[in-house]
């Protein structure tokens, strides 16, 4: 069972674990950078959980896997590096921070195994849901068909455009690309979040298992955006 909400946080969680994008809301926090470790730990609104994965993220195709055997408390907040984070430890959260780029949220509900996922357009280009899908389907020992997916804020093709190279990576990862680019005289503008979309369905993904929020960060006040403010709170 998925659920989700938009507000300090955006959280899916199975019955035992969770994964979570702090949806970068400027009021997630009273003072300071929403996205500290205290702040991760120790503020409730966020995250209620004792223990948070959130890695430094590198805009790529790393990340780190945490089954029941592993000891979850080695990877303390922001000191190893990576984009997505897979556990099916219980009572455990992963999380990313965003600030255009696309949170992902992967959840297998048979064997409660759950991944957050930071993606870039470099990510999407180099195919980092292609890599957490196979790791995914080596836990959990499924074809991931039965999994549910978010896809939060992100930028859309409304106030995103990329010059060709940026566009012709993404195209070699990403089939019908009518779906998610147009072609402009400046260059293409490009929908990250229609882009993800297509990439999870090619793995196989019904539809109805996927959720998107359908708001764009650069032109919504409410969200941190890079491109639109220079937030220093991004990844």
């Amino acid at each position: 069972m998925i659920s989700a909400s938009i507000g300090s946080c955006t959280i899916t969680t199975g019955t035992h674990n969770t994964a979570f994008h702090a949806a970068h809301l400027r009021d997630a926090c009273q003072t300071g950078s929403p996205y500290t470790p205290e702040a991760f730990t120790h503020h409730h609104t966020i995250c209620p959980y004792e223990h948070v994965i959130v890695l430094e993220q590198q805009h790529g195709i790393d990340g780190i896997t945490i089954t029941d055997d592993d000891d979850p408390y080695q990877y303390q907040p922001y000191q190893v590096c990576g984009d997505y984070s897979i556990t099916t430890h219980r009572n455990i959260a992963c999380a990313i921070v965003t600030a255009d780029c696309v949170p992902i949220i992967l959840y297998e509900p048979t064997t409660q195994c759950i991944a957050a996922i930071h993606a870039g357009w470099r990510g999407l280009a180099q195919g980092v849901i292609d890599v957490v899908m196979h790791q995914m389907r080596c836990i959990t020992q499924t074809d991931m068909s039965s999994a549910y997916a978010y896809i939060g804020p992100c930028a859309r093709a409304c106030c995103y455009t990329v010059d060709t190279p940026v566009y012709h990576a993404l195209h070699q990862q990403t089939q019908n690309s009518s779906s998610w680019s147009t072609s402009t005289r400046s260059g293409y503008q490009i929908d990250l979040m229609q882009c993800t979309y297509t990439q999870i369905t090619h793995h196989m993904l019904p539809e109805r298992h996927i959720w998107c929020t359908n708001i764009c960060t650069i032109c919504d006040e409410h969200m941190y955006s890079f491109r639109a403010d220079q937030t220093p709170y991004r990844h």
